[in-house]
Parts: C-alpha cells; structure tokens; sequence
C-alpha cells in the first residue's frame, strides 16, 4: 500500500468524521469516547499493549453511558491474545481507525489457545467500525501450516 501525506491526512479525517457521528449522532444518547492510548498503550507495533486494550474495554463495557472504543488512527497496537466479555452495561462500539497486530511468530502463543486471538463474547449490541486493519500476521501461520510444510503432517479426525 502507498502511504503519501495526502493519504494519511485523508486517513485522518475519516477517523474524526467517523468518531463525530458516531459520539455526537442521536442527541438523546450520551456517548462516551475512549482511546487505547488514554489506558497507556503505545501504539508502536511493538509494545504489549494488550493490557491497556484490556482496560480500555473494560470501562467501555461498564460505562453507565454509550461508549466507543476507539483504536487510533497511524497506530499498530500488538495484542497478545485476549478474551473480552460482556454483558456490556450499554451498548458499544469498536472504532479501529488505527492496526490491531497479532504477536509476531505462532511461538508466542505457548499455552494459549491459537483459535482465540480476539475473542469477544456474550456481548449485546456491539458494533465494529473504522476502516482500520486487523492484522492477524497470518503469512507466519500459513508458512507453518500443514497444507504448505510437506515435513509437518495434517491431523485428520
């Protein structure tokens, strides 16, 4: 993908129009905004910031008012694999302008479950929006896979 100036400002403006009408749509609804960065992420791609994207729901889901959890734009947030459950108090929206990256290599998920990255659960009335990326780092998986590595054999049942 191209990356010019004009295209991370339009980029950018997408995101705030979106984040307006959905925060300032519907006047007889309060809505609240919050971001990975005001519960510490960093946003590097790098950096755990699965803790952060943890608290951050976990105050959107218990907000007494609409809420949208927004993933900001011209960020990468690297998630390690997490599990987010409602019931929500209210009902939520996850704006992703910005990337939500996997860990890098199929070995950070020791001891966890590799079907269960995101996973959200007995939640009513989320919506999920943006135009963002959710990049899963699939192309180290595949690599990995049985289909494609002829030495690691499929199981079948």
């Amino acid at each position: 993908m191209v990356r010019t100036p004009a295209a991370s400002v339009l980029r950018v403006l997408v995101a705030l129009v979106g984040a307006a009408v959905l925060c300032f749509s519907g006047a007889a609804e309060a809505r609240v905004l919050l971001t990975l960065d005001d519960f510490g992420a960093v946003g590097d791609g790098i950096a755990n910031d699965t803790q952060a994207f943890v608290d951050a729901w976990t105050a959107a889901c218990g907000s007494e008012e609409q809420a949208v959890l927004a993933v900001p734009v011209a960020k990468a947030y690297r998630i390690w694999p997490v599990q987010l459950a409602g019931p929500c108090k209210m009902k939520l929206n996850l704006l992703i302008a910005g990337t939500i990256v996997a860990p890098a290599s199929p070995d950070e998920w020791a001891g966890r479950d590799p079907m269960k990255w995101l996973y959200i659960y007995g939640v009513d009335g989320l919506s999920v929006s943006g135009g963002g990326t959710i990049d899963g780092v699939g192309q180290e998986w595949w690599a990995r896979s049985c289909k494609r590595k002829k030495t690691q054999p499929c199981n079948t049942m």
